[in-house]
């Protein structure tokens, strides 16, 4: 997702604790390259509905969504 000349990435991480849903945005500044982090061991279906809650909370903030190719 983009919004004027910042770029925020969402992607999955393996993690001592199972595996991390993690949203960054770019570019950075000071303390505010992470805007979510949410670790899951066994529910992964719950990575999905945090993504798709970040995804709506930034929509409505005016982000914009991209596809990479």
């Amino acid at each position: 997702m983009e919004r004027a000349s910042r770029k925020a990435t969402a992607a999955l991480y393996q993690h001592p604790g199972g595996i991390e849903l993690r949203v960054t945005v770019e570019p950075v500044t000071p303390g505010e390259r992470v805007l979510h982090s949410h670790v899951e061991q066994f529910n992964f279906a719950s990575l999905q509905q945090d993504a798709t809650a970040v995804r709506n909370t930034l929509r409505a903030e005016g982000w914009s969504e991209i596809l990479e190719r």
